[in-house]
């Protein structure tokens, strides 16, 4: 499925009456989707990126009267699937969104993910705290500049 934010269209879409041939498609890119996903996350492991989630000691907890627009975020583990809970899936870079201010009526914080580059929207409440310049790991600042350059530029995720 693909959508850009306006309309939404499947593609490779596959349909039977025999129950067990769709059984065996669904399961086949079930296992493919499964190795995709290791092959990602093993990437940051050969890179020598530590995995350790971020705590809240960590970062800077937000509070209802901080804005984190143009920060470094970090996304509590709790709100991401069981696979995502490591450090390369918690940081983000905020965008914007009305949840970006401080005491704002919104609560949506759109922000680009600093280790693929993808954009994402969280609600305020997802976001466990900003994490300082000087203590974002370096793989981290190599990602935040190339996030900062695609996001002056329009773009959406980082060639890869």
């Amino acid at each position: 499925y693909e959508s850009n934010a306006i309309i939404g269209r499947y593609y490779d879409a596959v349909g039977s009456d025999d129950y067990a041939e769709i059984v065996e498609i669904y399961g086949r890119r079930i296992a493919e989707q499964a190795e995709k996903t290791r092959q990602e996350l093993n990437a940051a492991k050969i890179q020598g990126i530590d995995l350790k989630p971020f705590s809240a000691a960590d970062c800077t907890v937000i509070t209802d009267e901080m804005d984190i627009d143009n920060q470094v975020i970090v996304i509590k583990t709790g709100v991401l699937r069981p696979e995502y809970r490591k450090s390369i899936c918690q940081l983000k870079l905020c965008t914007g969104g009305f949840g970006a201010y401080a005491n704002s009526r919104g609560s949506a914080v759109y922000c680009i993910d600093l280790y693929t580059g993808r954009k994402s929207r969280y609600e305020r409440q997802d976001v466990l705290g900003v994490v300082e310049p000087e203590q974002l790991p370096k793989w981290a600042e190599h990602y935040l500049s190339v996030a900062k350059t695609a996001q002056e530029k329009g773009c959406g995720e980082r060639g890869r």
